[in-house]
């Protein structure tokens, strides 16, 4: 007989494309002993609950007891793998992410973290559980990058590599993105704009290590 516990894994996996307890960690900020325990009590914490709502939009009960709507925050719906339960062995091509703002919000640490102001499909491939989708405002990064766009961030992936383009935290006015340069004889960090007009910004080593939010994976824009 298949456990409430393992339902309840089972629905998350399906919304969010999580595959493992250890991406499942990820997601919830929680080490993969602490799932473990859980599923030996057969029980499911409720700040669980709240991140899943937080993060993906997801219905707790129906996280729990399969009752629907699976999605609770305006503008979303559920994708076509969760409306039609019989074909979920079958792969999508879509995924159903949330969408921050750049401004997004402070957690009780000072990091930043998404602020989901609605949702959107994406291409499957570009899904990963440590990839947060942003809207971009500001016009500094054209041409690479629009305002309007949608990127994905890889939150997994904050080791600079040279030229590159990452997003950083500044406090109390949300994200920045910019094309990173690594000085040597410094030990700093450059971060700069594609438009010229815009002044570039200097980083030590350990102001990068705060704020970097993590890597810019791909771009989804009009052109």
């Amino acid at each position: 007989m298949v456990s409430s516990f393992d339902l309840f894994l089972e629905r998350v996996r399906k919304a969010t494309g999580v595959k493992t307890q250890v991406e499942l960690g990820k997601v919830l900020g929680i080490r993969q002993s602490s799932i473990s325990d859980a599923k030996r009590r057969g029980s499911v914490p409720a700040d669980w609950l709240m991140k899943l709502f937080r993060t993906y939009g997801l219905n707790p009960d129906w996280l729990l007891e399969g009752a629907s709507p699976v999605y609770l925050k305006p503008g979303a719906s559920p994708s076509k793998g969760l409306e039609d339960e019989a074909g979920a062995g079958q792969p999508s091509s879509s995924r159903l992410v949330g969408v921050s703002s750049m401004l997004g919000r402070e957690d009780e640490n000072g990091q930043w973290q998404p602020e989901w102001t609605f949702h959107m499909e994406i291409p499957a491939m570009f899904h990963r559980p440590s990839v947060h989708v942003m809207q971009v405002d500001s016009v500094d990064m054209a041409p690479i990058i629009l305002k309007g766009a949608f990127v994905g961030i890889d939150t997994m992936r904050r080791n600079i590599v040279d030229g590159e383009i990452y997003a950083f935290h500044v406090p109390r006015e949300g994200l920045i993105i910019k094309r990173v340069f690594h000085d040597m004889h410094s030990a700093s960090y450059r971060l700069a704009s594609m438009d010229p007009r815009f002044s570039e910004t200097t980083l030590t080593q350990a102001l990068k290590e705060q704020r970097c939010v993590g890597r810019v994976v791909w771009v989804m824009q009009d052109l």
